[in-house]
């Protein structure tokens, strides 16, 4: 198995005990076992549990409302057009639906700052990959859906949060949700700033790919901003899928 120590500011030290052996899935030539996410009941209990929780989220935050459907509907087209099959594609989604769910234990003082993150404020925040893993892994979720919420703010180069893992230790599910939420997040209004216009999110995508995004994704990604595909009209079309 891989071991691998982490410190998170003043938290206890997390041992990730067999996380790492599991990364990306049978997509990447069959190097890597793959697991479903969850059976679903037929009366649909665990897609309602799923978008109750999410409801949850955005209720405490309204500046994200829609935020988490609408970066499920960008990776389930993303991942559709890089071929990922429809298994993985049901936990991308599980996962992009909840992937913010650690912000409920972020101070709202600090979410909704209208400013500049301090320091302090930056590394509380980063911390919400990580509160999200933990919640997820305890329900009856397979482990995918959890270390996708916990890597979605990771980066090729290692710059992201909250591990720094790079390359190949990112599982593409991760990768997608990673665009996904870049894009969304820079179309949408926030406490500190307007919305970005589409030529801004694209140069975010083009200047950085094969640094800190997947350049298959961010092409992926591109085409659908080119063609109009993403943009803020209701999507429950897509994220159903």
């Amino acid at each position: 198995s891989v071991q691998t120590n982490m410190q998170h500011g003043g938290h206890q030290t997390m041992t990730i005990p067999q996380r790492a052996i599991h990364r990306h899935g049978a997509d990447d030539g069959g190097r890597y076992p793959h697991t479903f996410a969850g059976t679903e009941h037929p009366d649909g209990s665990l897609e309602r549990a799923i978008h109750a929780m999410a409801s949850i989220v955005e209720m405490r935050d309204p500046y994200t409302s829609g935020h988490q459907n609408r970066v499920a509907a960008i990776t389930v087209e993303m991942a559709g057009n890089l071929g990922v099959r429809e298994e993985r594609i049901r936990s991308l989604r599980y996962a992009a639906l909840l992937h913010d769910l650690g912000t409920m234990f972020i101070p709202s003082e600090i979410r909704g700052k209208p400013g500049i993150l301090n320091d302090v404020e930056r590394s509380v925040i980063r911390m919400h990959p990580k509160y999200g893993y933990d919640v997820l892994r305890t329900v009856n979720l397979s482990w995918d859906v959890a270390e996708i919420v916990y890597q979605h703010h990771e980066r090729l180069d290692g710059s992201g949060y909250p591990e720094g893992l790079t390359g190949d230790t990112l599982m593409l599910e991760s990768r997608i949700l990673a665009v996904a939420d870049v894009v969304d997040a820079m179309l949408s209004h926030r406490p500190y700033r307007p919305a970005l216009p589409l030529c801004s999110v694209r140069e975010e995508l083009t200047r950085n790919a094969g640094r800190l995004y997947d350049c298959a994704v961010v092409e992926s990604c591109v085409r659908m901003l080119d063609s109009n595909r993403v943009n803020h009209r209701k999507q429950d079309d897509f994220s159903r899928r």
